[in-house]
């Protein structure tokens, strides 16, 4: 097949490559072999460069992408629906964003962002603008606190399909018992982070469910600040304070740690227990918990716990200093969660170990990270990297391994397959 882009100028012939959106890679300016019939030619006078993208615009497959999210909030799924949009963006033709208010007054020039609806209410503005659009797909970023309403839910994804706009929801956690998956009978098709969570939510629902890891940023290289703790065995933690983050499984390594072992009398653990707008009478209860902890078992000086949102830059300070990051989230088996983390994949683009627990949040990183199930497996696996500076090197390349097969860059061009394959369906 021979596109053709009529040009009165001087025409140049390309030989193009077509993927399954019927975008097109421009790979050559001479014929090349043919590989399973997906390859011609396109002319035209644009200085294109090989290895870009070319649309052909007049094609009634071009997607034009609705993207449901709460953005540039001061929480983990808004953080991921930032990065991943960052990058599909590039790979669609035509986006708006459908945000949720802004809970605070932040500078937002952004003209491609409609803040149109509230957590907890009706969702009718949003479907309002939705209609105004008309997209071709739309993509919703979900999580039960900010769609916590069951009928307001089910309600507005089934008002979606009466106007036939294919809806990919991304569900961030995966419940296995019922008051959480009952709502979800309404959808079509799913995204979720890892095998696990597609088997669990398989059980209760009949959809189409696409298995994408979380996104991870690019290894980091950079100078290691001097350790301004002044002493060897500094660990690190950050994330909001939540009971089952597991600071007090972290806590009781840590006296394990120093009560049996002389080398680790000054260790030092540091927790940044950031805060949420809607959820501070939880955060008060538990820092008030652990502080208590603490000072009960006299780790006043090897512990230190900070309350407050902790800033990409300080975070970055932090993870260029500290010498390990632990990330030891309770798994209540009475309760199973499936979902992913994004701060252990910050933490991994640096240069330290990273330990997880055995929670389902981290199943997605089997085989590259350390995984512990109690304090002590905790308290021993901290050791183990501390005292083997091989097997230290070895944590910190397995990470680096899974973070580069999973960049952002990757995790778009897989939502783009899953949004294509819903799409042309």
């Amino acid at each position: 097949m021979l596109i053709q882009i009529k040009l009165k100028m001087n025409i140049v012939k390309k030989y193009i490559s077509y993927s399954k959106d019927n975008s097109i890679k421009i790979i050559s300016s001479s014929e090349f072999e043919v590989i399973n019939n997906k390859t011609s030619s396109v002319e035209t006078i644009d200085n294109v460069s090989l290895n870009s993208r070319f649309i052909d615009k007049n094609n009634d497959k071009n997607i034009k992408l609705g993207y449901i999210c709460n953005w540039k909030q001061q929480c983990g799924i808004s953080t991921y629906s930032k990065f991943v949009f960052d990058d599909l963006k590039e790979l669609v033709d035509d986006y708006k964003i459908f945000s949720e208010y802004k809970f605070k007054d932040v500078e937002e020039n952004d003209d491609d962002v409609i803040y149109c609806w509230k957590r907890g209410e009706q969702l009718k503005t949003l479907l309002d603008e939705i209609k105004k659009y008309n997209p071709n797909v739309l993509l919703l970023q979900h999580e039960w606190g900010i769609f916590s309403k069951a009928g307001i839910f089910m309600s507005f994804i089934t008002e979606l399909k009466r106007l036939n706009i294919p809806i990919i929801v991304v569900l961030h956690s995966v419940y296995d018992h019922l008051d959480k998956t009952v709502p979800l009978s309404v959808l079509d098709n799913i995204i979720v982070h890892s095998n696990e969570a597609k088997l669990s939510l398989q059980k209760h629902f009949k959809g189409n469910v696409f298995v994408i890891p979380h996104g991870c940023p690019e290894p980091k290289e950079y100078q290691e600040i001097w350790n301004i703790f002044q002493v060897p065995y500094v660990i690190f933690g950050f994330g909001f304070g939540f009971k089952y983050k597991g600071i007090d499984v972290a806590i009781d390594a840590i006296k394990y740690l120093k009560d049996t072992d002389a080398k680790f009398k000054d260790i030092l653990y540091i927790y940044v227990c950031s805060e949420s707008d809607t959820n501070k009478g939880i955060h008060d209860n538990y820092y008030d918990m652990l502080s208590e902890k603490v000072e009960k078992e006299g780790l006043e000086n090897n512990i230190i716990l900070i309350r407050g949102y902790l800033e990409d830059n300080m975070l970055d300070t932090y993870l260029k200093t500290v010498k390990m990051v632990i990330f030891p989230y309770i798994q209540d088996a009475n309760n199973s969660v499936f979902g992913s983390s994004g701060a252990i994949k910050i933490a991994m683009s640096y240069n330290i170990p990273i330990i997880a627990s055995k929670s389902h949040m981290f199943d997605d990183i089997e085989g590259y990270v350390p995984r512990t199930l109690d304090y002590k497996e905790l308290a021993e696996e901290i050791d183990k990297i501390f005292s083997d500076s091989n097997y230290r090197e070895k944590v910190i390349n397995d990470s680096h391994t899974y973070i580069k097969n999973n960049s952002w860059k990757i995790t778009a061009q897989r939502y783009l397959d899953c949004i294509n394959e819903v799409k042309n369906n």
